[in-house]
């Protein structure tokens, strides 16, 4: 309930930002202020997404989550009276994700802003398995009634939230923010300078989830300014078999483009390869002159995309111990393999009763996950190193429960898990151990003392009498007699008996 009243409360301040700075920004700033062709058709709304075409253009922290080289090309403004032109490349490191852009922005003469070529360089990090971070530097020129140049910095972040369920709901959602060409700027004599420094906040929750279908409800506020503006875009993805995305966007406070758009994504896999074809549709108008703009781009991941999970093994020294603390087996000795193809980013090692109980559990957190994130550590972490986690070869459990009780007598299970940085997961099966407490009680005698056992039918034989408590199923009893020098002259194991 209280998630839906925030979504409510941002809807209602974005609106009433727009009709408090309700001039409008022209069109052709829009096509400036770095806008892709992926997310025009969801009115521009791609400052809280990730991991999808021209997403950097949004928020220099979109690409955080790449896991493969990654290339874009996409054409926008055709048949209207803009040609935008974006190359983009993204290059994983164990530091974060190197990416550069050109892009090239071709206008007709007369009172437009001409043409404007630049290039644009982002570092973006997984700060955690929630909070993606990026920053950028912006180059370029503009040649149109002047020539000019530009050089700028962009920051942006973005929080991720996984919600698993199916339905209609709140599930995963995601909160971006970004501040965008700090900055010189292209200033022509009588014109606004651009890209303008522009500050953009914005949300998009998946609303749908139900089957081969999924729903997401995305929205953007974005000031610009030189002078202040205010435009806000709302969009709609419906999205069929991971495959095929359908886009509706809205638009409000850009003048030259219409208040709606539409577009079309497709997914799909060749081998070893992922491919992403992109379009959408913009009306426009320009100089009284209305026009239908089309725009369309292809993505491109190379290499193989991991999907196969750690393996593990896992096997107790010895099925039985005893944690009495009287300094034999007392503790249960793990030997543990981990192995990965990429690097395993969490394992944890169950311990259950007989009927499923937890009972201990000895976990490597993952690298990624802090439970309380703080400005200290966000900015720690923008330059770590990505790392593994630790993995021991040998783990000792001294018998006792999460709150430090030595456990009862009985049948206890253990299970390895482990999962690595693309969430491959793997278990092993429920392997048995027995903790056993209680000390057996053996007596024994005999009503004699000595014997001849030389076959001449007196005394040849020993009798002893075995009285015993305590003996469990699985426990052994061992008789043996020895001689002097105590070598075994005699032995007897009873399993289980006595």
């Amino acid at each position: 309930m209280k998630k839906i009243k925030y979504l409510i409360l941002m809807a209602v301040v974005i609106f009433t930002g727009h009709n408090l700075l309700a001039q409008q920004i022209p069109g052709s700033q829009y096509f400036y202020l770095g806008n892709g062709i992926t997310y025009f058709p969801l009115g521009g709304s791609g400052v809280s997404h990730s991991m999808s075409m021209e997403s950097n253009l949004y928020n220099p922290a979109g690409f955080a989550g790449t896991k493969r080289i990654t290339t874009d090309l996409s054409v926008g403004g055709l048949a209207g009276n803009h040609t935008l032109i974006n190359a983009r490349g993204s290059f994983p490191t164990n530091y974060g994700i190197i990416t550069a852009n050109i892009l090239s922005l071709q206008s007709p003469g007369g009172d437009t802003a001409g043409d404007i070529y630049g290039l644009k360089a982002t570092f973006s990090k997984a700060i955690s398995d929630q909070w993606l971070f990026g920053a950028g530097i912006n180059f370029g020129f503009g040649q149109g009634p002047e020539t000019d140049f530009y050089i700028s910095a962009d920051l942006g972040t973005i929080y991720r939230k996984p919600v698993e369920g199916t339905g209609i709901g709140i599930f995963d959602y995601s909160i971006g923010g970004a501040v965008k060409n700090v900055g010189k700027n292209i200033s022509y004599s009588g014109w606004d300078n651009f890209p303008p420094f522009e500050i953009d906040f914005g949300a998009n929750v998946e609303v749908i989830r139900a089957g081969f279908y999924r729903s997401r409800l995305g929205g953007h506020f974005a000031v610009p300014f030189n002078p202040v503006n205010a435009f806000f875009g709302f969009g709609m993805e419906n999205i069929f078999f991971d495959t095929v995305n359908l886009k509706l966007g809205l638009n409000f406070g850009v003048d030259e483009i219409d208040w709606y758009s539409l577009g079309l994504d497709i997914n799909f896999d060749v081998k070893d390869t992922n491919i992403q074809l992109a379009y959408s549709f913009l009306p426009t108008t320009f100089n009284g002159d209305r026009r239908y703009t089309h725009n369309a781009g292809v993505s491109v991941a190379f290499g193989a995309y991991d999907k196969r999970p750690p393996r593990v093994a896992v096997e107790a020294e010895s099925m039985y111990f005893s944690p009495n603390h009287d300094g034999v087996n007392d503790r249960a000795v793990y030997n543990m393999m981990i192995k990965d193809n990429t690097m395993v980013f969490g394992w944890k090692l169950d311990i259950t009763d007989e009927s499923g109980k937890p009972v201990k559990s000895f976990v490597a957190e993952d690298v990624r996950k802090i439970r309380f994130m703080t400005v200290q550590k966000y900015f720690s972490r923008i330059f770590a190193k990505k790392e593994e986690v630790k993995i021991p070869k040998v783990i000792e459990w001294d018998g006792e429960d999460t709150e430090g009780n030595v456990v009862k007598d009985g049948t206890y299970y253990y299970t390895l898990y482990a999962w690595d940085e693309n969430e491959n997961r793997t278990i092993t099966t429920k392997s048995k151990l027995i903790v056993d407490n209680t000390v057996p009680m053996i007596e024994v005698s005999s009503d004699m003392r000595l014997f001849s056992p030389n076959a001449d039918g007196v005394k040849d034989t020993l009798e002893f009498k075995i009285d015993s408590a305590n003996i469990e199923t699985d426990d052994q009893v061992v008789f043996r007699i020895s001689d002097r020098d105590r070598n075994v002259v005699f032995e007897k194991i009873f399993e289980g008996e006595a």
